[in-house]
């Protein structure tokens, strides 16, 4: 059985993201894999696990947040990537700085270079992920600060401009 951190998938580049959601007191945050996908209207896409407490979360609550992580959040990429969410509360296990969403109910994560409050407006089933498609509609961005980049399995910031 191959693993996917053997495959292509581990060579491609990405920002590191943190999906964040919240319904009926339940919370949960975790890493994800986000896209742009339209800017008019503004749309990201975010693939979830069909197994994670954040896919159950997300049908009910109709948002989401994606966190875009900046390069002083290293350690809590780390730590939110090797532990799931259903029998701990990540926000307080690794006391993780949140504030309120200034449009939807779920909390964003303080620090990230960027916050993007999203409306559920589609999902996909495919494999054994679901791909989640919202709609930003309010974003909150940190220009001082620089966006996290995972690749080839290690994380990075952006570099000199080539162009």
């Amino acid at each position: 059985m191959w693993h996917y951190k053997d495959f292509i998938f581990g060579e491609l580049p990405c920002i590191v993201t943190f999906v964040s959601v919240e319904v009926n007191g339940q919370q949960n945050i975790m890493t994800a894999s986000g896209m742009f996908v339209s800017d008019a209207p503004p749309l990201i896409a975010i693939s979830i696990s069909k197994e994670s407490t954040t896919h159950r979360l997300i049908p009910k609550a109709k948002e989401f947040v994606v966190n875009l992580a900046s390069t002083d959040q290293v350690d809590l990429a780390e730590k939110l990537g090797a532990i799931h969410g259903e029998t701990i509360d990540k926000l307080k296990k690794f006391k993780i700085p949140t504030e309120p969403a200034s449009v939807i109910r779920s909390t964003m994560i303080t620090n990230c270079f960027a916050n993007l409050e999203c409306k559920l407006i589609h999902s996909i089933k495919e494999g054994n992920y679901i791909l989640y498609i919202g709609k930003v509609v309010a974003h909150k961005i940190r220009p001082k600060l620089k966006p996290l980049i995972w690749f080839e399995n290690h994380y990075f910031r952006l570099g000199k401009k080539l162009a």
